[in-house]
């Protein structure tokens, strides 16, 4: 296939990879709910930050939020819902869900760390926390 328009190689390339090897549609959609929804979810907390008036980092407020949904409501502190497991399973093993979290998620920024829970869950569970908390 010869391309008209004057790209580099490499996104040429990248290009014909993405026509022959496309992505699956249920991998597509999850893609791009999760690029709407954060934006939306973001959008959301930045306009309630204005509300309380608060110098804080407005991820800290999704992430804290995130964590208390993906637990079941339950605090950290207390351990990992089954549900909590279930969402991360695909990041870490299970039993080493307590170390992953403490030594690798905790390290990250907070925009990682937003990413990283927006992402596990499924466009469903994004709905669902948008009802309650939002």
């Amino acid at each position: 296939m010869k391309m008209n328009v004057q790209l580099p190689l490499e996104i040429q390339w990248k290009i014909l990879n993405y026509i022959h090897h496309p992505q699956p549609l249920q991998l597509r959609e999850d893609i791009q709910d999760f690029i709407k929804s954060r934006q939306l979810l973001l959008q959301y907390y930045h306009t309630f930050k204005n509300i309380v008036n608060c110098n804080e980092d407005v991820h800290i407020f999704v992430i804290n939020d995130l964590l208390y949904f993906i637990n079941e409501e339950q605090f950290l502190y207390r351990g990992f819902t089954p549900f909590f497991r279930q969402c991360f399973q695909q990041l870490c093993c299970s039993r080493h869900l307590s170390t992953w979290f403490d030594q690798i998620f905790l390290q990250k920024n907070t925009i990682s760390q937003l990413n990283i829970l927006w992402g596990v869950l499924t466009p469903n569970e994004r709905k669902q926390f948008f009802d309650i908390y939002c």
